[in-house]
């Protein structure tokens, strides 16, 4: 089980960048006052978790003064962040106090579970045992950890996206890092040196993958587009699946993406129609994490995977509201508001700059962001409000 942590770990004042923060999200994303103010008030029991492992453990005393220090919306308290199993230790291993700070940044105020799963456990398929066994199962998922899909074999993926998929049935989003070696993988040179990897679980057809981006701003303005600019990190993990054919809710995307005139990688680096990763996109560099009493900045997808958790925990909060059952399996509800759109900026912030890390052989570049989705960042990343206020038509 490898860690997609990108735990690049430098002291804040080490570097000048822009840092992100729960103040800077909010920002980008459009998570206004008043939206973030009518969701937290609401009395809907929704729920949200994490996945912990290899000895990662998170602080009380770190998350609250995470809490206390950048700026969060809405009140979090101790109280409702639950450890399973309830012994656990606490620690101030950098990725569970990464995943806590910021599943709790964009998801405020909920019931939050920490579920640590031993080594030497069947990964994943004690996860979902955990999240089963839960007082009230939680909504929204969050795994910041994967490794190389074909060091999982074909047959132990397909077991584990369905039950990925039984989970999504039962109202459960899954969300999990791309990764943080571009199509890489953790060989760091493509898997015998000419083919693209994938990182699984991302890669699992009934999970949503998230991937990366940096820079960019607050809203901007081109003419009657409204999108923060962001650029595609290059280590954000992206490209296509080795087990898993193109879905037929992504169909769509795939086609729009090869039909672009762009620099497309040789064939024989990838699978051709084969599901595409990540689906969705954040921010990923320099975030501000509280570790053992001081801060730190932190890069990774492993950043990007909890903060998009939280939007969709408040997402549900939302359809809550409305009298709507939980989004569960959210990829289909995803793409068909990504297919809706009159434009690629209407419900998402289209990134269409960058590329990601490829094999030696071609430069070092894999995927180039396109126009609409990509694989590299997926649709692009949330426009909170608007994705909210489409969501919330569907009936799931």
């Amino acid at each position: 089980m490898a860690a997609l942590r990108g735990e690049r770990g430098e002291d804040v004042q080490a570097q000048s960048t822009v840092y992100n923060t729960p103040i800077r999200l909010y920002q980008m994303y459009g998570m206004t006052e008043d939206i973030i103010s009518k969701l937290t008030s609401s009395e809907a029991d929704i729920r949200q978790g994490i996945a912990s492992y290899i000895e990662e453990y998170y602080s009380d005393t770190d998350l609250e003064l995470a809490w206390s220090t950048l700026g969060y919306a809405g009140d979090n308290s101790i109280d409702e962040m639950i450890r399973m199993p309830a012994d656990q230790p606490q620690g101030d291993g950098s990725e569970a106090e990464l995943d806590t700070q910021y599943i709790t940044a964009t998801g405020t105020g909920l019931d939050t579970y920490v579920y640590y799963i031993d080594d030497d456990s069947d990964s994943f398929v004690t996860l979902v045992e955990y999240i089963m066994d839960s007082e009230v199962m939680p909504q929204v998922v969050s795994i910041s950890y994967g490794g190389d899909e074909y060091e999982f074999g074909e047959s132990y993926s397909v077991r584990i996206n369905q039950e990925f998929g039984k989970l999504g049935l039962l109202g459960v989003t899954i969300l999990a890092s791309s990764g943080d070696s571009g199509a890489l993988g953790d060989d760091s040179d493509c898997y015998g040196g000419t083919e693209y990897v994938a990182s699984f679980p991302a890669s699992a057809s009934y999970v949503t993958a998230v991937g990366g981006t940096h820079e960019g701003s607050t809203i901007t303005v081109d003419g009657d587009i409204q999108t923060t600019g962001e650029t595609a990190w290059s280590y954000s993990g992206g490209t296509f699946s080795i087990y898993f054919e193109t879905p037929e809710w992504q169909q769509n995307a795939y086609d729009h993406y090869f039909d672009q005139k762009i620099t497309y990688p040789d064939s024989a680096r990838y699978t051709a129609n084969m599901r595409g990763v990540p689906d969705i996109s954040a921010q990923s560099v320099a975030y501000i994490v509280a570790v053992d009493g001081s801060f730190w900045s932190v890069s990774g997808t492993s950043c990007s995977s909890p903060a998009v958790a939280g939007m969709i925990s408040m997402m549900n909060v939302a359809r809550a509201e409305e009298g709507l059952s939980s989004l569960g399996f959210l990829n289909p509800a995803l793409y068909e508001v990504y297919d809706s759109q009159s434009d690629y900026n209407e419900f998402f912030n289209d990134v269409a700059m960058g590329y990601n890390e490829g094999c030696s052989v071609d430069d070092n570049i894999a995927w180039y962001a396109g126009e609409g989705w990509d694989p590299i960042t997926g649709v692009g990343t949330p426009k909170f409000s608007e994705m909210l206020a489409e969501l919330n038509k569907l009936e799931n």
